[in-house]
Protein backbone atom coordinates (compact mmCIF):
# COMPACT_ATOMS: atom_id res chain seq x y z
CA UNK A 1 0.00 0.00 0.00
CA UNK A 2 1.06 3.33 -0.92
CA UNK A 3 2.94 5.51 1.71
CA UNK A 4 0.16 7.92 3.24
CA UNK A 5 0.63 11.04 5.73
CA UNK A 6 -0.85 9.45 9.50
CA UNK A 7 -1.75 12.15 12.21
CA UNK A 8 -3.02 11.49 15.69
CA UNK A 9 -5.20 13.60 15.68
CA UNK A 10 -8.15 10.95 16.36
CA UNK A 11 -6.27 8.56 18.70
CA UNK A 12 -7.50 9.76 22.03
CA UNK A 13 -11.49 9.46 21.30
CA UNK A 14 -12.93 8.17 24.75
CA UNK A 15 -14.89 4.92 24.76
CA UNK A 16 -17.42 7.30 26.02
CA UNK A 17 -17.59 10.11 23.56
CA UNK A 18 -17.69 7.80 20.73
CA UNK A 19 -20.73 5.74 22.63
CA UNK A 20 -22.26 9.18 22.06
CA UNK A 21 -21.87 9.41 18.53
CA UNK A 22 -23.26 6.14 17.56
CA UNK A 23 -26.39 6.20 19.59
CA UNK A 24 -27.78 9.38 19.36
CA UNK A 25 -31.34 10.21 20.50
CA UNK A 26 -33.95 11.00 18.35
CA UNK A 27 -34.82 14.84 19.80
CA UNK A 28 -30.83 15.03 19.29
CA UNK A 29 -31.06 13.35 15.36
CA UNK A 30 -33.92 16.29 15.07
CA UNK A 31 -31.92 19.41 16.41
CA UNK A 32 -29.00 18.02 14.16
CA UNK A 33 -31.34 18.07 10.76
CA UNK A 34 -32.58 21.47 12.07
CA UNK A 35 -28.45 23.19 11.97
CA UNK A 36 -27.98 21.16 8.84
CA UNK A 37 -31.25 22.41 6.22
CA UNK A 38 -31.22 25.30 4.52
CA UNK A 39 -34.62 26.31 5.34
CA UNK A 40 -38.10 25.26 7.57
CA UNK A 41 -39.68 24.64 4.08
CA UNK A 42 -36.68 21.41 3.62
CA UNK A 43 -37.20 20.62 7.01
CA UNK A 44 -40.87 19.82 6.83
CA UNK A 45 -40.10 17.89 3.76
CA UNK A 46 -38.14 15.43 5.15
CA UNK A 47 -39.62 15.06 8.36
CA UNK A 48 -42.88 14.62 6.52
CA UNK A 49 -41.19 12.21 4.33
CA UNK A 50 -39.29 10.08 6.42
CA UNK A 51 -40.12 10.31 10.06
CA UNK A 52 -41.70 6.69 10.92
CA UNK A 53 -44.18 8.58 13.51
CA UNK A 54 -46.14 11.49 13.87
CA UNK A 55 -43.88 14.18 15.76
CA UNK A 56 -47.06 16.01 17.27
CA UNK A 57 -47.84 12.80 19.50
CA UNK A 58 -43.69 11.44 19.99
CA UNK A 59 -43.85 8.96 22.29
CA UNK A 60 -40.67 8.20 25.26
CA UNK A 61 -40.34 4.80 23.17
CA UNK A 62 -39.60 7.05 20.28
CA UNK A 63 -37.29 9.78 21.91
CA UNK A 64 -34.78 6.97 22.41
CA UNK A 65 -34.58 5.80 19.42
CA UNK A 66 -32.88 6.95 16.13
CA UNK A 67 -34.60 8.73 13.26
CA UNK A 68 -33.42 5.85 11.44
CA UNK A 69 -35.87 3.74 13.25
CA UNK A 70 -38.39 3.67 10.31
CA UNK A 71 -35.64 4.17 7.15
CA UNK A 72 -33.24 1.11 7.57
CA UNK A 73 -33.97 0.04 3.99
CA UNK A 74 -33.08 3.19 2.21
CA UNK A 75 -29.65 2.48 0.74
CA UNK A 76 -26.87 4.60 -0.33
CA UNK A 77 -23.36 3.41 -1.56
CA UNK A 78 -20.49 4.96 -1.85
CA UNK A 79 -17.04 4.64 -4.34
CA UNK A 80 -13.84 6.09 -2.42
CA UNK A 81 -11.70 6.58 -5.18
CA UNK A 82 -7.59 6.38 -4.74
CA UNK A 83 -8.30 6.28 -1.33
CA UNK A 84 -4.04 5.53 -0.27
CA UNK A 85 -3.87 9.27 -1.65
CA UNK A 86 -6.42 10.51 1.03
CA UNK A 87 -4.81 11.28 4.33
CA UNK A 88 -6.27 10.44 7.61
CA UNK A 89 -7.72 13.59 8.35
CA UNK A 90 -9.71 13.73 4.89
CA UNK A 91 -10.69 10.08 5.58
CA UNK A 92 -12.36 10.80 9.03
CA UNK A 93 -14.36 13.89 7.67
CA UNK A 94 -15.74 11.83 5.23
CA UNK A 95 -16.69 9.38 7.73
CA UNK A 96 -18.28 12.15 9.54
CA UNK A 97 -20.64 12.59 6.94
CA UNK A 98 -21.22 8.97 6.28
CA UNK A 99 -22.21 8.59 10.02
CA UNK A 100 -24.40 12.02 9.07
CA UNK A 101 -26.08 10.17 6.54
CA UNK A 102 -26.74 6.84 8.82
CA UNK A 103 -28.83 9.49 11.55
CA UNK A 104 -31.07 10.40 8.36
CA UNK A 105 -31.30 6.81 8.01
CA UNK A 106 -29.39 6.58 5.04
CA UNK A 107 -27.55 2.89 5.41
CA UNK A 108 -24.30 3.00 3.42
CA UNK A 109 -22.52 0.45 1.98
CA UNK A 110 -18.63 2.00 1.41
CA UNK A 111 -16.43 0.65 -1.52
CA UNK A 112 -12.61 2.40 -1.17
CA UNK A 113 -10.74 1.70 -4.31
CA UNK A 114 -7.25 2.28 -5.17
CA UNK A 115 -5.10 1.88 -8.28
CA UNK A 116 -5.31 -1.87 -8.41
CA UNK A 117 -5.35 -3.21 -11.69
CA UNK A 118 -8.26 -5.77 -12.53
CA UNK A 119 -11.23 -6.61 -14.64
CA UNK A 120 -12.97 -3.73 -15.95
CA UNK A 121 -16.45 -3.01 -17.58
CA UNK A 122 -15.44 -5.05 -20.52
CA UNK A 123 -14.91 -7.81 -18.09
CA UNK A 124 -11.86 -9.06 -19.70
CA UNK A 125 -9.95 -11.65 -17.17
CA UNK A 126 -5.96 -10.84 -16.20
CA UNK A 127 -3.28 -11.29 -18.41
CA UNK A 128 -2.24 -14.62 -18.24
CA UNK A 129 1.54 -13.02 -17.95
CA UNK A 130 0.80 -11.32 -14.83
CA UNK A 131 2.50 -13.11 -11.45
CA UNK A 132 0.90 -14.78 -8.94
CA UNK A 133 2.90 -12.34 -6.40
CA UNK A 134 1.19 -9.49 -8.38
CA UNK A 135 -2.19 -10.78 -7.85
CA UNK A 136 -1.23 -11.64 -4.15
CA UNK A 137 0.22 -8.20 -3.59
CA UNK A 138 -3.18 -6.59 -5.20
CA UNK A 139 -5.12 -8.95 -2.62
CA UNK A 140 -2.62 -7.43 0.32
CA UNK A 141 -3.35 -3.90 -0.16
CA UNK A 142 -7.18 -4.83 -0.52
CA UNK A 143 -7.19 -5.83 2.58
CA UNK A 144 -4.75 -2.85 4.39
CA UNK A 145 -7.22 -0.33 2.65
CA UNK A 146 -10.38 -1.76 4.10
CA UNK A 147 -8.27 -1.86 7.56
CA UNK A 148 -7.09 1.64 7.23
CA UNK A 149 -10.58 2.67 6.22
CA UNK A 150 -12.66 0.71 8.98
CA UNK A 151 -10.66 2.19 11.72
CA UNK A 152 -10.62 5.75 10.40
CA UNK A 153 -14.53 5.80 9.82
CA UNK A 154 -15.38 3.98 13.65
CA UNK A 155 -13.10 6.74 15.08
CA UNK A 156 -15.95 9.23 13.40
CA UNK A 157 -18.86 7.28 15.12
CA UNK A 158 -19.47 4.86 11.94
CA UNK A 159 -20.05 1.48 13.52
CA UNK A 160 -17.95 -0.23 10.72
CA UNK A 161 -18.01 -4.43 9.20
CA UNK A 162 -15.34 -4.83 7.08
CA UNK A 163 -15.01 -7.84 4.61
CA UNK A 164 -11.65 -8.53 4.10
CA UNK A 165 -12.20 -10.87 1.24
CA UNK A 166 -15.24 -10.28 -1.94
CA UNK A 167 -18.76 -10.54 -1.17
CA UNK A 168 -18.94 -10.68 -4.55
CA UNK A 169 -19.19 -13.41 -7.62
CA UNK A 170 -18.53 -13.12 -11.42
CA UNK A 171 -20.95 -14.22 -13.78
CA UNK A 172 -21.67 -13.80 -17.54
CA UNK A 173 -22.97 -10.08 -17.08
CA UNK A 174 -20.30 -9.39 -14.40
CA UNK A 175 -20.39 -8.75 -10.36
CA UNK A 176 -23.39 -9.87 -8.39
CA UNK A 177 -23.89 -10.67 -5.01
CA UNK A 178 -25.57 -14.04 -4.21
CA UNK A 179 -26.12 -13.64 -0.23
CA UNK A 180 -27.49 -10.16 0.10
CA UNK A 181 -29.26 -11.29 3.45
CA UNK A 182 -25.80 -11.30 5.14
CA UNK A 183 -25.26 -7.55 3.85
CA UNK A 184 -29.03 -6.83 4.59
CA UNK A 185 -28.16 -7.67 8.39
CA UNK A 186 -25.51 -6.03 8.40
CA UNK A 187 -27.29 -3.02 7.88
CA UNK A 188 -30.56 -3.26 10.09
CA UNK A 189 -28.05 -3.31 13.04
CA UNK A 190 -26.66 -0.23 11.66
CA UNK A 191 -23.49 -1.46 10.75
CA UNK A 192 -21.54 0.02 7.40
CA UNK A 193 -20.02 -2.60 5.86
CA UNK A 194 -16.98 -2.01 3.91
CA UNK A 195 -16.13 -3.76 0.74
CA UNK A 196 -13.14 -4.70 -1.18
CA UNK A 197 -12.91 -4.41 -5.06
CA UNK A 198 -12.78 -8.26 -5.44
CA UNK A 199 -14.61 -10.86 -6.91
CA UNK A 200 -14.41 -14.55 -6.72
CA UNK A 201 -14.39 -16.42 -10.33
CA UNK A 202 -16.68 -19.59 -11.38
CA UNK A 203 -13.17 -21.45 -10.13
CA UNK A 204 -13.32 -19.92 -7.07
CA UNK A 205 -10.18 -17.62 -7.68
CA UNK A 206 -10.24 -14.47 -5.64
CA UNK A 207 -9.28 -11.08 -8.19
CA UNK A 208 -8.87 -7.89 -8.39
CA UNK A 209 -11.59 -6.00 -10.07
CA UNK A 210 -12.49 -2.81 -10.92
CA UNK A 211 -14.74 -0.93 -7.87
CA UNK A 212 -16.82 0.71 -10.48
CA UNK A 213 -18.26 -3.17 -11.29
CA UNK A 214 -18.39 -3.90 -7.37
CA UNK A 215 -20.30 -0.89 -7.03
CA UNK A 216 -22.81 -1.95 -10.24
CA UNK A 217 -23.03 -5.68 -9.11
CA UNK A 218 -24.14 -4.19 -5.34
CA UNK A 219 -26.66 -1.61 -6.92
CA UNK A 220 -28.17 -4.71 -8.60
CA UNK A 221 -28.33 -7.16 -6.47
CA UNK A 222 -29.46 -4.77 -3.27
CA UNK A 223 -32.23 -3.50 -4.77
CA UNK A 224 -35.26 -5.19 -3.88
CA UNK A 225 -38.40 -2.69 -4.12
CA UNK A 226 -40.48 -5.59 -3.75
CA UNK A 227 -38.91 -6.11 -0.26
CA UNK A 228 -38.51 -2.52 0.46
CA UNK A 229 -35.23 -2.29 -0.19
CA UNK A 230 -34.26 0.18 -2.33
CA UNK A 231 -31.19 1.81 -3.40
CA UNK A 232 -31.43 5.32 -3.95
CA UNK A 233 -28.02 6.93 -3.61
CA UNK A 234 -25.01 6.36 -5.55
CA UNK A 235 -21.94 8.54 -4.15
CA UNK A 236 -18.78 8.80 -5.93
CA UNK A 237 -15.73 10.77 -3.87
CA UNK A 238 -12.92 11.55 -6.53
CA UNK A 239 -10.28 13.58 -6.47
CA UNK A 240 -11.15 15.37 -9.74
CA UNK A 241 -14.38 16.29 -7.98
CA UNK A 242 -17.97 16.31 -10.58
CA UNK A 243 -17.81 16.69 -14.26
CA UNK A 244 -16.51 19.63 -15.84
CA UNK A 245 -19.06 22.63 -17.41
CA UNK A 246 -16.79 24.76 -19.92
CA UNK A 247 -20.24 27.17 -19.97
CA UNK A 248 -19.09 27.84 -16.20
CA UNK A 249 -16.70 30.09 -14.83
CA UNK A 250 -13.36 28.81 -13.52
CA UNK A 251 -13.95 25.30 -14.59
CA UNK A 252 -16.85 24.96 -12.09
CA UNK A 253 -18.59 21.49 -12.75
CA UNK A 254 -22.30 20.84 -13.59
CA UNK A 255 -24.35 21.14 -10.94
CA UNK A 256 -27.23 18.57 -12.34
CA UNK A 257 -27.05 16.60 -15.48
CA UNK A 258 -30.09 15.47 -16.73
CA UNK A 259 -29.18 12.13 -18.23
CA UNK A 260 -32.29 11.40 -20.30
CA UNK A 261 -31.89 14.81 -22.30
CA UNK A 262 -27.53 14.83 -21.74
CA UNK A 263 -26.03 11.73 -21.60
CA UNK A 264 -25.18 11.03 -25.28
CA UNK A 265 -23.90 14.67 -25.64
CA UNK A 266 -21.73 14.17 -22.35
CA UNK A 267 -20.08 11.04 -23.27
CA UNK A 268 -18.40 12.40 -26.22
CA UNK A 269 -17.49 15.81 -24.82
CA UNK A 270 -16.27 14.64 -21.22
CA UNK A 271 -12.63 13.91 -20.35
CA UNK A 272 -11.87 9.94 -20.16
CA UNK A 273 -11.82 9.77 -16.15
CA UNK A 274 -15.06 11.83 -16.02
CA UNK A 275 -16.69 9.89 -18.54
CA UNK A 276 -15.91 6.64 -15.95
CA UNK A 277 -17.87 8.41 -13.46
CA UNK A 278 -20.41 8.99 -15.93
CA UNK A 279 -20.97 5.89 -16.92
CA UNK A 280 -21.09 4.30 -13.94
CA UNK A 281 -23.68 6.35 -12.27
CA UNK A 282 -26.00 6.21 -15.90
CA UNK A 283 -25.38 2.00 -15.58
CA UNK A 284 -26.68 2.26 -11.65
CA UNK A 285 -29.47 5.05 -12.15
CA UNK A 286 -30.98 2.99 -15.01
CA UNK A 287 -31.67 0.05 -12.66
CA UNK A 288 -32.92 2.45 -9.86
CA UNK A 289 -36.34 4.38 -8.85
CA UNK A 290 -37.03 7.65 -10.78
CA UNK A 291 -36.16 9.84 -7.68
CA UNK A 292 -32.47 7.90 -6.78
CA UNK A 293 -29.79 10.17 -7.56
CA UNK A 294 -26.09 9.94 -7.86
CA UNK A 295 -23.74 12.43 -6.45
CA UNK A 296 -20.12 13.31 -7.59
CA UNK A 297 -17.94 15.33 -6.12
CA UNK A 298 -14.18 15.40 -4.29
CA UNK A 299 -13.09 14.10 -0.58
CA UNK A 300 -12.42 17.52 0.43
CA UNK A 301 -16.00 18.55 -0.43
CA UNK A 302 -17.64 15.42 1.08
CA UNK A 303 -15.51 16.36 4.40
CA UNK A 304 -18.51 17.04 7.21
CA UNK A 305 -17.20 19.80 10.21
CA UNK A 306 -19.05 22.17 12.30
CA UNK A 307 -18.21 25.04 9.70
CA UNK A 308 -18.98 23.05 6.70
CA UNK A 309 -22.28 21.36 7.73
CA UNK A 310 -24.90 23.30 5.93
CA UNK A 311 -22.88 23.29 2.54
CA UNK A 312 -21.90 19.50 2.59
CA UNK A 313 -23.51 18.14 -0.84
CA UNK A 314 -23.99 14.72 0.82
CA UNK A 315 -26.06 15.93 3.46
CA UNK A 316 -27.69 18.72 1.88
CA UNK A 317 -29.00 16.04 -0.56
CA UNK A 318 -30.70 13.85 1.51
CA UNK A 319 -32.46 16.38 3.46
CA UNK A 320 -33.50 18.52 0.40
CA UNK A 321 -33.23 15.89 -2.82
CA UNK A 322 -32.00 18.77 -4.03
CA UNK A 323 -28.22 19.87 -5.80
CA UNK A 324 -26.92 22.26 -3.65
CA UNK A 325 -27.91 25.05 -5.53
CA UNK A 326 -29.61 25.62 -8.81
CA UNK A 327 -28.46 24.67 -12.12
CA UNK A 328 -30.79 27.21 -13.68
CA UNK A 329 -29.46 30.12 -11.66
CA UNK A 330 -27.89 32.86 -14.08
CA UNK A 331 -24.00 31.03 -14.10
CA UNK A 332 -22.58 34.18 -14.14
CA UNK A 333 -23.85 34.61 -10.45
CA UNK A 334 -23.36 30.99 -9.54
CA UNK A 335 -21.24 29.69 -6.93
CA UNK A 336 -18.06 27.58 -8.08
CA UNK A 337 -18.56 24.08 -7.39
CA UNK A 338 -16.88 21.10 -7.88
CA UNK A 339 -20.15 18.70 -6.64
CA UNK A 340 -22.61 17.29 -9.81
CA UNK A 341 -25.78 15.67 -9.08
CA UNK A 342 -26.97 12.94 -11.67
CA UNK A 343 -30.53 11.79 -12.59
CA UNK A 344 -31.50 9.54 -14.96
CA UNK A 345 -34.30 12.37 -15.36
CA UNK A 346 -36.49 12.82 -18.39
CA UNK A 347 -36.07 13.35 -22.17
CA UNK A 348 -36.84 16.93 -23.52
CA UNK A 349 -38.13 17.91 -26.86
CA UNK A 350 -38.51 21.01 -28.31
CA UNK A 351 -41.22 21.71 -31.27
CA UNK A 352 -40.21 25.27 -32.99
CA UNK A 353 -42.72 27.56 -35.07
CA UNK A 354 -46.42 27.72 -35.35
CA UNK A 355 -46.60 24.73 -37.26
CA UNK A 356 -46.51 22.76 -34.38
CA UNK A 357 -50.23 24.34 -33.18
CA UNK A 358 -51.31 21.56 -36.42
CA UNK A 359 -48.94 19.09 -37.31
CA UNK A 360 -49.76 16.84 -34.43
CA UNK A 361 -46.19 16.88 -32.59
CA UNK A 362 -47.88 18.21 -29.89
CA UNK A 363 -51.01 16.94 -27.80
CA UNK A 364 -52.43 20.72 -27.15
CA UNK A 365 -54.97 18.41 -25.12
CA UNK A 366 -52.54 17.18 -22.55
CA UNK A 367 -50.75 20.36 -22.57
CA UNK A 368 -53.90 21.74 -21.48
CA UNK A 369 -54.55 19.47 -18.81
CA UNK A 370 -51.18 19.96 -17.53
CA UNK A 371 -51.34 23.73 -17.57
CA UNK A 372 -54.36 23.52 -15.75
CA UNK A 373 -53.15 21.22 -13.26
CA UNK A 374 -50.00 23.38 -12.69
CA UNK A 375 -51.80 26.43 -12.20
CA UNK A 376 -54.82 25.56 -10.59
CA UNK A 377 -56.97 27.36 -13.04
CA UNK A 378 -58.75 26.80 -16.37
CA UNK A 379 -57.21 27.75 -19.60
CA UNK A 380 -59.74 28.74 -22.40
CA UNK A 381 -57.82 26.63 -25.40
CA UNK A 382 -59.57 27.72 -27.98
CA UNK A 383 -58.48 31.46 -27.22
CA UNK A 384 -55.25 30.68 -26.32
CA UNK A 385 -54.49 28.61 -29.66
CA UNK A 386 -55.57 31.92 -31.03
CA UNK A 387 -53.63 33.91 -29.74
CA UNK A 388 -50.64 31.47 -30.64
CA UNK A 389 -51.55 31.12 -33.85
CA UNK A 390 -49.50 34.29 -35.30
CA UNK A 391 -46.63 34.55 -32.48
CA UNK A 392 -45.78 30.67 -31.15
CA UNK A 393 -41.66 30.38 -30.98
CA UNK A 394 -41.61 27.31 -29.29
CA UNK A 395 -43.12 24.89 -26.97
CA UNK A 396 -40.49 22.76 -24.84
CA UNK A 397 -41.92 19.23 -23.25
CA UNK A 398 -40.11 17.38 -20.65
CA UNK A 399 -40.65 14.14 -19.85
CA UNK A 400 -44.46 12.41 -20.78
CA UNK A 401 -46.01 16.01 -20.40
CA UNK A 402 -44.96 16.29 -16.94
CA UNK A 403 -43.31 20.27 -17.49
CA UNK A 404 -43.64 22.65 -20.55
CA UNK A 405 -42.22 25.70 -21.41
CA UNK A 406 -44.28 28.02 -23.84
CA UNK A 407 -42.39 30.97 -25.63
CA UNK A 408 -44.13 33.42 -28.16
CA UNK A 409 -42.41 36.24 -30.32
CA UNK A 410 -44.01 39.70 -29.43
CA UNK A 411 -43.66 42.77 -31.56
CA UNK A 412 -42.15 45.86 -29.76
CA UNK A 413 -43.72 49.12 -30.53
CA UNK A 414 -42.16 49.75 -33.84
CA UNK A 415 -43.76 46.53 -34.97
CA UNK A 416 -40.69 45.60 -36.64
CA UNK A 417 -38.45 43.87 -33.87
CA UNK A 418 -39.51 40.84 -31.98
CA UNK A 419 -38.92 39.63 -28.58
CA UNK A 420 -39.31 36.41 -26.89
CA UNK A 421 -41.41 36.28 -24.30
CA UNK A 422 -42.53 33.47 -21.93
CA UNK A 423 -45.99 32.66 -22.10
CA UNK A 424 -46.36 29.91 -20.09
CA UNK A 425 -44.19 27.55 -17.34
CA UNK A 426 -46.24 24.54 -16.09
CA UNK A 427 -44.80 21.94 -13.70
CA UNK A 428 -47.68 18.96 -13.07
CA UNK A 429 -48.06 19.15 -9.20
CA UNK A 430 -46.57 15.10 -9.26
CA UNK A 431 -43.37 15.96 -10.73
CA UNK A 432 -43.27 19.43 -8.76
CA UNK A 433 -40.27 19.38 -6.35
CA UNK A 434 -37.04 17.32 -6.17
CA UNK A 435 -37.42 16.40 -9.93
CA UNK A 436 -36.06 19.83 -10.65
CA UNK A 437 -38.41 19.87 -14.09
CA UNK A 438 -38.58 23.59 -13.78
CA UNK A 439 -34.99 23.51 -14.00
CA UNK A 440 -34.56 21.36 -16.54
CA UNK A 441 -37.10 23.40 -18.56
CA UNK A 442 -36.01 26.87 -17.94
CA UNK A 443 -32.19 25.70 -18.96
CA UNK A 444 -33.39 24.97 -22.33
CA UNK A 445 -35.28 27.76 -22.71
CA UNK A 446 -32.04 29.95 -22.43
CA UNK A 447 -30.18 27.17 -24.67
CA UNK A 448 -32.88 28.21 -27.33
CA UNK A 449 -33.06 32.29 -26.73
CA UNK A 450 -29.64 32.93 -25.06
CA UNK A 451 -29.76 36.50 -26.14
CA UNK A 452 -33.28 37.69 -25.01
CA UNK A 453 -35.86 36.57 -22.70
CA UNK A 454 -38.78 38.34 -20.72
CA UNK A 455 -41.72 37.04 -19.02
CA UNK A 456 -44.22 38.39 -16.37
CA UNK A 457 -45.87 37.38 -13.00
CA UNK A 458 -48.24 39.28 -10.73
CA UNK A 459 -47.10 40.85 -7.98
CA UNK A 460 -48.80 38.06 -5.65
CA UNK A 461 -47.31 35.65 -7.32
CA UNK A 462 -45.32 33.13 -4.44
CA UNK A 463 -42.51 31.93 -7.53
CA UNK A 464 -41.60 35.64 -8.12
CA UNK A 465 -38.55 34.90 -5.88
CA UNK A 466 -37.57 31.98 -8.18
CA UNK A 467 -38.11 34.02 -10.82
CA UNK A 468 -36.14 37.34 -9.13
CA UNK A 469 -32.57 34.58 -9.02
CA UNK A 470 -32.85 33.69 -12.46
CA UNK A 471 -33.48 37.17 -13.94
CA UNK A 472 -31.01 39.61 -15.26
CA UNK A 473 -33.18 42.70 -14.27
CA UNK A 474 -36.73 43.10 -13.20
CA UNK A 475 -39.09 46.17 -13.08
CA UNK A 476 -43.04 46.44 -11.69
CA UNK A 477 -45.12 47.90 -14.44
CA UNK A 478 -47.04 50.93 -13.39
CA UNK A 479 -50.23 50.49 -15.21
CA UNK A 480 -50.87 46.71 -14.55
CA UNK A 481 -50.89 44.74 -12.04
CA UNK A 482 -47.82 42.80 -13.37
CA UNK A 483 -44.02 42.68 -12.52
CA UNK A 484 -41.97 42.37 -15.80
CA UNK A 485 -38.21 40.22 -15.61
CA UNK A 486 -35.99 39.67 -18.34
CA UNK A 487 -32.97 37.66 -18.93
CA UNK A 488 -30.00 36.99 -21.40
CA UNK A 489 -26.52 37.85 -22.77
CA UNK A 490 -27.64 41.75 -23.92
CA UNK A 491 -27.17 44.32 -21.40
CA UNK A 492 -30.17 46.74 -21.27
CA UNK A 493 -28.73 50.25 -21.37
CA UNK A 494 -30.95 52.73 -21.29
CA UNK A 495 -34.88 53.32 -20.22
CA UNK A 496 -36.35 53.00 -24.09
CA UNK A 497 -35.58 49.48 -24.16
CA UNK A 498 -37.24 48.36 -20.74
CA UNK A 499 -40.24 50.85 -22.16
CA UNK A 500 -40.61 48.15 -24.69
CA UNK A 501 -40.56 45.53 -22.72
CA UNK A 502 -43.21 46.80 -20.26
CA UNK A 503 -45.62 47.50 -23.54
CA UNK A 504 -45.29 44.15 -24.07
CA UNK A 505 -46.21 42.42 -20.53
CA UNK A 506 -48.91 45.33 -20.23
CA UNK A 507 -50.38 44.47 -23.75
CA UNK A 508 -51.16 40.67 -23.22
CA UNK A 509 -54.55 39.74 -22.56
CA UNK A 510 -54.89 36.74 -20.23
CA UNK A 511 -56.84 33.58 -21.47
CA UNK A 512 -58.11 32.07 -18.21
CA UNK A 513 -61.86 30.98 -18.25
CA UNK A 514 -63.34 33.25 -15.68
CA UNK A 515 -60.57 35.72 -15.15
Amino acid sequence: MADVPRTNTFANLSIRSKARMQNPSFLQDLIWILKSVPNKRSTKGFLQKYAPLGLNNASSNLIENKLSYGLQKRIAIAKIADVDSLDDETLYGIGRSIYGLIRLGINTLVVPTGTDLGITAKFKMPAEKQSRWTMLSSLYSQQNRIMRVSDIFTKAGVLTKPWYSSICQLGPNGAYLEDTNSVFRTLASNYTPIIPSLAFMPNLKEISIDGDEVIYGLTKSLHKPEDDYNVDRLIILDKVGGMPCAKRRQGSSHVLINLAQEYEELRKTLPKHHIKNLFLAQRCLKMLSKEASAIVTTPNEAMLTNSSMDRNPLIHNILTERSIFSCSLPRDRSPITKTTLLRAGVPVYICMGTECITDGSVSWERLWMLINDSFNRTLDMEAYLKRLKNSLAAVIVAGDYAGTAIVTYEKVNDGKAKVPYLDKLAVSKNAQGSAAISDVLFNAMIELFPKELIWRSRLDNPVNKWYFERSVGSLKSPKTPWRLFWTGDIQVKNLDHIEHYLNVIDRIQPTWLND
